[in-house]
């Protein structure tokens, strides 16, 4: 939890003071409290104000000191003592009186009983003490998991296949820039310390496939050293085909998501041992000698479908816990029950002997930053950092860079309605024997495009308790559907949006063979969470209206 405001009273008076107001054009009474530092509201109030947006808001301390949760905060129009103000609410999950707080006073100029004073109104940026203290309690109870040197995953194995008809190949080792060959240096040490690595004694032992290594430089300045397995041993690798996780399937675990926390692992397939008959295809040369990985390392193609399954073996039944490869992420509905989620996690991975990057991980946030989008009560987000790069792109002077927009910009697919039909003509462009033709059309879209971007909607969490609806359309080039939650008074907010190109043939389809389409498409597009439900599905063609209508059999095609 973030910015936990509290307020101490002296003397309050009147605490039972009612005002009545109007708050969004309807009529409200509420405690008139100017001893609490924020006016709230609760959450069977904020319903029947329509359900204005929810901003991220921090938690709140009461009067008696208890905590008090919130579900966001609103802005909403207030008609008070004869004045109009748009101001802040806070909503509070909970049936409690509306209260008119503090702020609201100071924005409409009242004054306010003598006595009354703040004491004191903090803003901790992290979190509670009482909760830094739980905390810190935690770190110390598993504190051979945030052990920094690295031990290796308990009952579990790499094992590398390859084809029959594989031929060995050796390479010599690739020059090391003067600059970093202490740092590969070092590494290599720490490697061999660590039990990662062990030197090949050639006059012992014949080397019959060796990699050259890759050094890769890290944020904090270390050198991380893999090898260049493409040109070796990867061509020949027979790779698990165990699929990594969605990100639709991930967040589907999330749901009703208020406190969250993200685990990294540390050097995550270097915990991994390799089995002794597999070590004989991971040799790395480097301008110390060969150099043979006991561990799992980065840059073989099997890699990360292996670590994922494994991953998903060690953490399995675990409620409200998705991982991706290396990276956990914990969603829980109270502080109290995650805290309960988060000691499970751990102790599986004790049990298993995986070891966690203590510095990486973000510990009972209300949001979190997880693939490259934000997540948090409200719903999934596009994350800051990656829009602005997005919006600071300049325009594309070539086919290579105009498909670098598109990539960037479909990562965001699923917040952007009818994104591939609006870049159609993008896409006609990027096609083998299209002249480059950059003019002002293309312009005014590349604008376009990342404006709405910026402006997309924030994508709720999937509840299997809520109503879904589907809504689904067809242009003259593409398809687009899009998935919501109905809540109370018929509001709908999205789950995701999805789109593609209509392909050269469907092109020439009938307008009602297209809607039609469409609906084949946004149901297979959202069908993980569509199947077995009952929904909506709305069409704006009046034809399909009919013949889908309850009053007609499903025509035998579909």
């Amino acid at each position: 939890m973030t910015n936990i405001h509290s307020v101490a009273l002296n003397d309050v008076q009147n605490r039972k003071a009612v005002v009545t107001v109007k708050v969004e054009h309807r009529k409200l009474r509420m405690l008139y409290d100017p001893g609490a530092a924020h006016s709230v509201v609760d959450k069977a109030t904020w319903v029947t104000l329509d359900c204005p947006p929810l901003k991220e808001a921090p938690d709140l301390v009461a009067y008696t000191n208890v905590l008090v949760q919130t579900m966001g905060k609103a802005e909403v129009l207030v008609n008070a003592f004869g004045k109009t103000r748009r101001v802040e609410v806070y909503v509070v999950d909970g049936k409690d009186s509306p209260l008119f707080g503090l702020d609201w006073c100071l924005s409409f100029g009242l004054p306010f009983p003598k006595g009354i004073q703040i004491l004191k109104v903090t803003a901790n940026d992290s979190r509670t003490v009482e909760t830094n203290l739980i905390l810190k309690a935690f770190v110390e109870e598993f504190d051979d998991v945030f052990n920094r040197k690295g031990g290796a995953i308990i009952g579990y194995q790499a094992t590398v296949h390859v084809w029959e008809n594989a031929t060995p190949r050796t390479f010599k080792a690739r020059p090391v820039p003067s600059s970093l060959r202490q740092q590969v240096e070092d590494e290599i040490h720490r490697m061999l310390d660590e039990d990662i690595l062990e030197r090949v004694d050639t006059a012992a032992e014949q080397v019959t496939w060796a990699s050259p290594i890759v050094c890769v430089v890290k944020p904090s300045d270390k050198v991380r050293i893999c090898g260049d397995f493409k040109v070796t041993i990867n061509p020949h690798v027979i790779v698990d085909r165990h699929p990594l996780p969605t990100f639709e399937d991930m967040m589907a675990k999330l749901n009703a998501g208020r406190v969250f926390s993200v685990i990294d692992l540390k050097d995550a397939y270097l915990q991994m041992v390799v089995a002794p008959s597999s070590r004989q295809y991971l040799v790395i040369a480097t301008h110390l000698g060969f150099y043979r990985f006991k561990r799992l390392p980065f840059g073989v193609s099997f890699a990360p479908a292996l670590f994922q399954k494994t991953m998903e073996q060690i953490l399995a039944g675990l409620e409200g816990v998705s991982v991706y490869i290396d990276d956990i992420i914990v969603s829980s509905s109270s502080h109290t029950e995650h805290l309960a989620r988060l000691r499970a996690v751990f102790l599986r991975l004790r049990q298993c002997g995986v070891r966690v990057h203590k510095d990486k991980c973000r510990f009972l946030q209300s949001s979190v930053k997880y693939l490259g989008h934000r997540i948090d009560a409200n719903g999934i987000h596009p994350t800051e950092e990656r829009v602005e790069a997005i919006k600071k792109m300049p325009e594309p002077s070539n086919v290579r860079e105009l498909r670098s927009f598109l990539g960037a910009m479909n990562y965001y697919a699923r917040f952007v309605p009818h994104l591939q039909s609006r870049c159609a003509s993008f896409h006609e462009l990027t096609k083998a024997g299209t002249p480059w033709t950059w003019n002002q059309r293309c312009r005014s879209l590349f604008e376009e495009l990342k404006s709405c971007l910026t402006s997309s909607d924030t994508l709720v969490h999937y509840d299997d308790r809520l109503p879904l609806v589907l809504y689904s359309d067809a242009c003259e080039r593409g398809l687009g559907a899009v998935l919501c939650h109905r809540f109370a008074l018929g509001m709908e907010k999205p789950i995701a949006f999805a789109s593609r190109l209509l392909t050269d043939v469907e092109k020439r389809y009938a307008e009602i063979d297209k809607e039609a389409l469409a609906i084949m498409f946004g149901v297979s597009k959202f069908a993980q969470y569509l199947y077995g439900r009952c929904f909506i599905l709305k069409t704006d063609h009046k034809p399909l209206e009919r013949i889908f209508g309850n009053n007609r059999e499903l025509p035998k095609l579909v």
